[in-house]
């Protein structure tokens, strides 16, 4: 009666430590390249027309009612 169990050490919980290093570097080289090429390029009105007016053009070859398949 006198004897004491000895417990088990537990493993740790939650993901190691290397891992955790390693996710916080991924997370801040992709903010870095977000910002870096966020800031090289701003598109413009004309060049937000430009791409509607490309969409237009390629959408308006469906125009007549006509399927590439038929039945």
């Amino acid at each position: 009666m006198g004897e004491k169990k000895k417990r088990k050490k537990s493993a740790p919980k939650g993901p190691p430590g290397w891992m955790v290093t390693m996710g916080d570097m991924n997370n801040l080289l992709m903010c870095f390249f977000i910002i870096l090429m966020g800031e090289e390029t701003v598109a413009t009105a004309d060049d937000f027309k430009m791409i509607i007016s490309s969409f237009r053009g390629n959408l308006g070859m469906m125009e007549g009612g006509q399927y590439s398949l038929q039945g």
